[in-house]
């Protein structure tokens, strides 16, 4: 059985010389014949990626929208894979997976239980349902890293007391994974409230945690790992799962999976509200990786994470070698919560430096760091990252480590800090040395300004 169908299908039309009196001047760049730019073009993209940026329907490659051939039968081998009764290939983005999700299951006035810690695209969608919305509470909040944990006793309860009042919830909302690297036992909360009332469909986000289904050491932290032994308990479960591989997987970005498990009448009205909202052009490219990110995982997925997961475990050993770093660690007890293995929150308080500083320091290393608090950073050991990566890593971290601030926030100063030119004093004997000084004299230095220090 061909595994991957779509993409050779691709890679077949590709070799061909085919003029294409449809759309798409860009087909292997045959519309930069005479542009000065045409060198840009196969520098950023290849001829390869040119050459397969094709836009063939029913009887080349396939309907994009309404398959029927080899993207239809990727798409079933993909449903296998992860155990669903349907899974769709999107090239819009996860945000247009969940409104897809949400405009499918969801009319006018139906009552919806909420996850506050979703992505900004459930709540943008929701706001133009027209539905009830009741959102979930925070249990509390680890400062340094600014993971935030869900009170899920509480959405619980909410779902049973609306039930218990004859008013319940039509659709309950959860977030499988945050950005800061929490995890959140999806399916534990799914059973108890199936065993309160299974008149009740579900969406859950897995957008960071795609990976997690392929690894023993990690498939406990996916719904769709377990799916099957839950259905045979559960034979009425409603579910719609949006998935990022790009995120976690070996895929482009903007895409992402849309897995569908319920009965003929939820996969119509996914597929329906797909047709209304989702692109009618998609990438063929796009489409290929999502098949391929797939395959990949199937054959090398357990390898892979488990060199990953290698990788962050010497990784924290090597983290007790720094005097002024450590982890953040922290999680409230109860069965709800998990810190996603692959992704680590340093602290760097006692270095006493501004996150400017830390910026600094990781830009000069060539180290491209996203999330930042006042006190932390995040760092993603995804299956992109290797040893090299490594100790590029841990020479940044060593520098930072051993770098301290000559002034610290909100201490008093006992000298005069002045800048030269124009001779004017930023910083006082007495003064409070607050967050924005400190960022103005930071300034100074990096822009080479001579700084005269003079004790009060």
């Amino acid at each position: 059985m061909n595994r991957i169908p779509f993409t050779d299908r691709l890679l077949e039309y590709s070799k061909k010389e085919i003029t294409s009196f449809h759309a798409l001047p860009l087909n292997s760049g045959n519309g930069l014949y005479k542009s000065k730019l045409k060198e840009h073009y196969e520098c950023l993209f290849g001829k390869e990626y040119l050459a397969n940026e094709v836009t063939y329907g029913n009887g080349w490659i396939d309907n994009p929208i309404f398959p029927t051939d080899v993207l239809k039968e990727s798409q079933e081998i993909t449903a296998k894979t992860f155990h669903t009764d349907l899974t769709m290939y999107i090239t819009s983005g996860t945000t247009v997976a969940n409104q897809i999700a949400i405009f499918s299951t969801i009319n006018h006035g139906d009552r919806v239980l909420v996850d506050r810690h979703t992505h900004q695209s459930i709540h943008f969608s929701l706001s133009l349902t027209g539905a009830k919305i009741q959102y979930s509470t925070f249990v509390s909040e680890e400062e340094s890293s600014g993971r935030q944990f869900i009170n899920y006793d509480s959405l619980i309860h909410e779902f049973q007391s609306a039930f218990s009042k004859g008013h319940p919830f039509k659709v309950v909302i959860l977030n499988a994974s945050t950005y800061e690297g929490v995890i959140n036992n999806s399916m534990s909360i799914i059973e108890k409230i199936l065993d309160i009332s299974e008149d009740v469909t579900f969406i859950v986000d897995e957008a960071w945690i795609a990976y997690a289904a392929f690894n023993d050491e990690t498939k406990k932290y996916s719904i769709l790992s377990s799916i099957n032994e839950k259905r045979s308990s559960y034979p009425k479960l409603r579910l719609i799962c949006t998935q990022s591989p790009h995120k976690s997987l070996n895929a482009l970005r903007q895409t992402s999976y849309l897995h569908v498990i319920g009965d003929s009448k939820l996969i119509t009205s996914v597929s329906d509200i797909k047709y209304k909202i989702h692109t009618t052009s998609p990438s063929y490219p796009m489409l290929s990786s999502l098949e391929l990110a797939r395959e990949d995982m199937v054959i090398n997925g357990n390898d892979r994470i488990q060199e990953s997961l290698n990788l962050v475990k010497l990784f924290r050993s090597h983290m007790e070698k720094y005097s002024n770093l450590s982890i953040n660690s922290k999680i409230p007890k109860g069965d709800f919560w998990a810190l996603d293995p692959l992704r680590l929150s340093v602290n760097f308080k006692n270095t006493n430096l501004d996150v400017n500083d830390v910026k600094i320091i990781f830009q000069k290393h060539d180290l491209y760091i996203s999330r930042f608090t006042q006190d932390s950073f995040l760092l993603n050991f995804h299956l992109g990252i290797n040893e090299n990566n490594i100790d590029r890593l841990k020479n940044a971290l060593k520098e930072l480590n051993n770098t301290h601030r000559s002034y610290i926030t909100n201490s008093t100063s006992n000298e005069y800090v002045i800048p030269y030119p124009p001779g004017v004093p930023v910083l006082v004997p007495g003064e409070i040395i607050t967050r924005k000084i400190i960022k103005k004299i930071n300034m100074l230095e990096n822009c080479k300004t001579k700084i005269m220090k003079i004790k009060g």
